[in-house]
């Protein structure tokens, strides 16, 4: 199975693989790219290629990190995860692993550096070809707001994505739908969803929830505190079951506007700002890096093994963002404040009223004031 990805496409080969691997990489697969499936990726700019750790190559003068690295100016293999990437070819990025402890977005992050693009941490719609950024740290609601828009019902507003999107150089922005991490608080936001479908419980859950529960009743508090327990942290949904396919972005949009989204302790009312193209691109790199705070310790040691300095390789993103932020208009840059306690139900009451007034300014475009004619053109 092949899956895209805006410019990526993403697949495992079965030369010199186990069945125990295919059937490990490819649950992998159809969980982190459901709904992504491609039958042609021809025209994408960079190819994920997955293979069996099995069967790694070795690598040859290696510079060594004892029990964590080893790496060539090419290669770089991940000793504690059992991961090795190759970076040879221009067009494709192989990688040989067990199926386990991947992270997708990272391994996007590495193709899409090479092909002057990025991920960004934001939520993102498109309204008649024109697409809508909304960078955010996580926690902030873009999941709560994604599903607020999609049911205002018109259709011209589709689904970009709700967590992580992509953006090229030259300012267009590819829709990543992945699957929402719904949390129990995200439930009454989807009543449709949830009347057909029931909480699951995970395996590792459901036990810790029966011993939390015994552990409860020894202490004689079960009946007091057991509401509190859920069955499970979170689920993660395809956002086709949530909203239908026709509420999804099928393509890529120039990138329009932005409106970054900050809680701001001593805030008491909501506020929008300017926001300058360096403001925004500093924080978007900033964002989505701690959200890859995890898998960091791996572009360390490719900086390394570029033999380049470390903020050069950060810088790369940085340039990205900047210049296709540059393809917008200032006023359509914009800094949205809200206050830091602020409760999911409020959160919409100060966000919707803005983008909805947004993406009518999109819809309904100011008609451009005609130059006055020069006395040369009236004499004609």
């Amino acid at each position: 199975m092949k899956y895209r990805i805006g410019p990526l496409s993403i697949s495992s080969s079965s030369a010199q693989s186990s069945q125990a691997w295919r059937s490990a990489i490819q649950t992998f697969l159809s969980h982190a790219c459901s709904g992504m499936e491609a039958t042609t990726v021809e025209a994408c700019k960079m190819h994920i290629v997955f293979h069996d750790y099995a069967h790694r190559p070795l690598l040859e003068k290696a510079s060594v990190v004892p029990a964590n690295l080893e790496y060539t100016h090419h290669q770089l293999h991940d000793l504690r995860l059992k991961v090795l990437y190759d970076f040879s070819y221009k067009h494709k990025l192989h990688i040989w692993t067990t199926g386990k402890d991947l992270s997708l977005p990272f391994i996007m992050q590495l193709a899409l550096m090479r092909i002057g693009a990025t991920l960004v941490h934001a939520a993102a719609i498109s309204v008649n070809n024109a697409g809508i950024l909304l960078p955010a740290f996580g926690g902030i609601g873009k999941t709560s707001l994604m599903a607020a828009l999609m049911q205002q019902r018109q259709t011209d507003i589709k689904l970009l994505g709700d967590d992580i999107v992509i953006l090229e150089e030259d300012g267009t922005l590819w829709p990543y739908p992945r699957p929402f991490c719904i949390y129990p608080y995200h439930r009454s936001l989807f009543p449709s969803y949830f009347k057909k479908n029931r909480w699951p419980q995970t395996t590792s859950w459901k036990l810790s929830y029966k011993i939390a529960r015994e552990f409860l009743r020894a202490a004689r508090l079960e009946e007091h505190l057991t509401r509190y327990l859920t069955d499970a942290p979170f689920i993660t949904i395809p956002p086709a079951n949530l909203f239908g396919e026709q509420a999804l972005a099928k393509k890529s949009v120039p990138l329009t506007h932005v409106i970054q989204m900050e809680k701001v302790a001593g805030l008491e009312h909501a506020k929008v700002q300017a926001l300058t193209p360096d403001h925004a691109a500093t924080f978007m790199n900033n964002v989505m890096f701690r959200e890859l705070r995890d898998t960091m310790h791996l572009l360390f040691a490719l900086a390394t093994a570029h033999k380049i300095p470390l903020a050069q390789k950060l810088s790369q993103t940085q340039t990205v963002l900047t210049h296709a932020l540059a393809t917008i208009p200032l006023h359509a840059l914009t800094h949205l404040q809200i206050p830091e306690h602020t409760t999911q139900e409020a959160f919409l009451k100060h966000v919707i009223p803005y983008i909805m007034h947004v993406i009518t300014t999109i819809k309904n475009p100011a008609p451009k004031q005609k130059l006055p004619r020069t006395p040369s053109q009236q004499a004609q």
